[in-house]
């Protein structure tokens, strides 16, 4: 299991830093930015999921995936809510 916290981290990190960049390149840019580094995260995820899967990797399948989709599911919510606060703080900036 640690090895899914080391690769949730890796992922999350790398997505909340394209969306960081994106979001400092402008409003049109941030969008995409966003919407493309969430899609990619999700198609990696659900890729590693069904390789350990189809390996033969794990002894119980639905606790697998049950396990595996609940923390993309926590890193997922913490992105989200680290982008929309980086959001609101660009836009009281921007308000000054």
């Amino acid at each position: 299991i640690w090895v899914f916290f080391i690769f949730f981290n890796i992922i999350t990190l790398l997505t909340f830093a394209l969306s960081a960049y994106g979001l400092q390149k402008g409003v049109d840019v941030s969008v995409y930015a966003v919407l493309v580094t969430v899609v990619v995260k999700m198609l990696l995820c659900m890729t590693v999921a069904l390789v350990f899967i189809l390996k033969g990797l794990v002894e119980d399948k639905w606790v697998f995936i049950t396990n595996f989709f609940l923390l993309y599911l926590l890193y997922t919510v913490f992105e989200v809510y680290n982008l929309i606060y980086n959001l609101r703080d660009q836009k009281k900036i921007e308000n000054r």
